[in-house]
């Protein structure tokens, strides 16, 4: 029998919903955001520069977390 990890974030519950709604938002954001951002704007300004970097460390975060999200295998 397998012992239970620790590490591993939990699959089910409110702070998997959380995880889950928060990238959501995320990513719902760079939808729109991107295209609009590509199409319309030739010199970005400081603020959208530090936006782009929040937006890329988010991502970031999401695909470290990925590694110690369980899955099922039946």
């Amino acid at each position: 029998m397998l012992e239970r990890n620790l590490a591993l974030i939990p699959f089910h519950g409110h702070m998997a919903t959380a995880y889950r709604l928060f990238f959501f938002i995320h990513k719902l954001i760079v939808l729109f955001y991107v295209p609009i951002g590509a199409a319309f704007s030739p010199h970005p300004t400081w603020s959208v520069v530090i936006f782009d970097f929040y937006l890329d460390f988010i991502f970031l975060v999401e695909i470290v977390t990925m590694f110690f999200m369980p899955y099922n295998d039946s």
